[in-house]
């Protein structure tokens, strides 16, 4: 459906939607980061939370530039989507460097 963004974080692969799914811009300079013990990505725009596992937005935020203002929230609530999850896809890997990546069914 559109960019997969990859990552490998402690030998375990992750393959998740790259857009954000609150307007659609791209996450490939999110933060990854370890949340008691899950990986999760974060929307480098509005700081928006996701879990690289399984894709439940852990953290939504309808601010600007990740930053909650009632003004500027109740405009931004407007605009874009809803809170929603990430796709997650499988992850196979083949020898030692080619990695085959599926939708989930």
């Amino acid at each position: 459906n559109g960019p997969v963004l990859v990552t490998k974080i402690s030998g375990v692969y992750y393959a998740v939607d790259a857009k954000c799914p609150h307007l659609g811009l791209p996450m490939k300079k999110g933060k990854i980061s370890n949340e008691d013990g899950v990986p999760t990505l974060s929307c480098n725009f509005h700081n928006s939370c996701f879990e690289l596992a399984s894709g439940r937005c852990t953290k939504w935020v309808t601010g600007a530039l990740g930053v909650e203002n009632g003004f500027i929230s109740g405009i931004m609530g407007n605009v874009g989507n809803e809170k929603q999850d990430i796709m997650t896809y499988d992850i196979r890997v083949e020898g030692d460097d080619t990695l085959t990546i599926t939708s989930k069914d």
